[in-house]
């Protein structure tokens, strides 16, 4: 109460100085021509653009900016341990038109009763254009398409085994990344939209998937739940059934004017053609975002929900963690 008062004293006495120095002009004006009235300093427009509020400049989306950066993704098992790891561009080619270029590799190390195996590879890249939109202040939109070249073609085991992780750490998302022996092209569309003047943001995706074979000798999915049984061929669970992908994820953020962020990700992968058709995942993260230009980050937790990939915490099933790290302009 005390403070509220302070403040109204002193809005009173500045209106009572600004009412003071307007009664005394006009005689200031008859004393001489060279009387001028004062003009307002750029201090004080300064101290008046500090004092507006931060969160009245609209947010940027990371699909509405030019970004490069990297990623790393860790799936620490009881018996086995897997990463991903990659770099990532996006690139504005025009006011609202975007190039999108994608490099991904694979670790994987395999430590049980019979298995001493440690693999590493490569993955498929990917190139996309994706398109912006934005129909309020509040609200922005994306649509686009991506090609993943089929640079696993027909590898090695070591390969093969290291792209076998690589195609579930994400609980299946971005799996043709590791998909061996297919081309994929995927089309996506999404939105971002601060609500109201809060902090909180909503996020929200899908993007089917089609997966086209190269050759007959890899289909693309099947149950992992011989995760851990290598055969002189790779991973006898590798094998599967060429399907088409529904990949869908909503997000959910409160984020600070300085940039600092928390929030969660529920995610979903449908495969109607597969025996276990949807792979689903929880994934709390916290994140640093520049407004417009700047560095940003972003950690986070995914947790599988269900089979085959889940219940996370249970023995070698999906508990990974997610670190990204780039910039923005």
């Amino acid at each position: 109460m005390k403070d509220h008062v302070l403040v109204v004293l002193a809005a009173a006495a500045g209106l009572l100085v600004t009412t003071s120095a307007s009664a005394a002009e006009p005689s200031a004006k008859a004393e001489g021509p060279s009387a001028q009235p004062e003009e307002p300093s750029a201090d004080a427009d300064a101290e008046s653009a500090d004092d507006a509020p931060a969160h009245t400049e609209p947010l940027t989306p990371a699909f509405v900016t030019s970004r490069a950066g990297g990623f790393v993704d860790l799936w620490p098992a009881r018996d086995n341990l897997a990463t991903i790891y990659g770099v990532e561009l996006q690139i504005r080619l025009a006011r609202r038109m975007f190039l999108d270029v994608s490099m991904t590799g694979a670790y994987a190390s395999a430590h049980a009763p019979g298995i001493d195996r440690e693999s590493a590879g490569y993955g498929n890249p990917t190139i996309g254009m994706h398109w912006v939109g934005s129909p309020s202040r509040n609200l922005h939109l994306y649509g686009g398409f991506s090609v993943t070249v089929p640079l696993l073609g027909d590898p090695g085991d070591e390969v093969s085994n290291a792209a076998f992780y690589g195609a579930r750490i994400r609980g299946y998302y971005d799996a043709d990344r590791f998909v061996l022996g297919h081309a994929a092209v995927r089309v996506a569309g999404g939105l971002e939209w601060r609500i109201g003047d809060s902090p909180a943001l909503l996020r929200a995706e899908v993007r089917p998937v089609m997966f086209v074979p190269t050759n007959d000798k890899h289909p693309i999915f099947a149950s992992s739940s011989d995760l851990m049984a290598p055969t002189s061929n790779g991973f006898a669970s590798a094998r599967g059934r060429v399907g088409f992908m529904l990949e869908q994820a909503v997000e959910i953020e409160a984020r600070s004017d300085s940039g600092f962020g928390a929030g969660a990700r529920l995610q979903a992968v449908i495969m109607p053609a597969e025996a276990d058709m949807a792979q689903t995942m929880f994934e709390p993260f916290v994140a640093m975002t520049p407004r417009r230009s700047g560095v940003y980050a972003r950690i986070a937790a995914p947790l599988a929900l269900d089979e085959d990939l889940g219940l996370g915490f249970e023995r070698n099933r999906l508990a990974a963690l997610r670190f990204s790290l780039g910039g923005q302009w």
